[in-house]
């Protein structure tokens, strides 16, 4: 078939690709929605939490087979780059949120991040309520 040989490492090559694709499309609409990200008025927990919120959003459609995605990021030959996808990730959505400390505030926030998301998107595999409003307030 015409596929064959295009993703030589198979399917994991698909869950990389959304997970850059997502970064990329987290960052533009933060841009494209800055006045309302950065207005005075809100706090800088607020945006973390629309910054997740925004991010954890682009998975919906792919709900009902992201643990599997996940099951496949944590494969041996896999994880080197599930981990730099998600040092990405973390650092993609501290900058989203206007996180810009150079000291080792910047390791704190950006394991602590990742841990927040890494929770949350746990948690919305398993949410049904609607919209995942369980999510939201998780």
């Amino acid at each position: 078939a015409m596929t064959h040989g295009v993703f030589t490492r198979g399917p994991i090559e698909l869950v990389e690709y959304f997970m850059e694709s997502a970064a990329l499309e987290t960052a533009r609409q933060v841009e494209e929605r800055h006045a309302e990200f950065f207005d005075s008025t809100v706090s800088d927990e607020e945006r973390l939490k629309k910054v997740v919120e925004l991010r954890l959003r682009l998975l919906v459609p792919y709900i009902p087979t992201w643990s599997q995605a996940m099951a496949l990021g944590l494969l041996p030959h896999n994880v080197p780059t599930t981990l730099r996808n998600l040092a990405l990730l973390s650092d993609e959505i501290c900058h989203a949120a206007g996180r810009s400390d150079t000291d080792i505030r910047w390791y704190t926030n950006r394991s602590s991040v990742l841990a927040l998301y890494s929770a949350c998107e746990v948690f919305m595999l398993t949410d049904t309520s609607p919209d995942y409003a369980d999510t939201w307030d998780f």
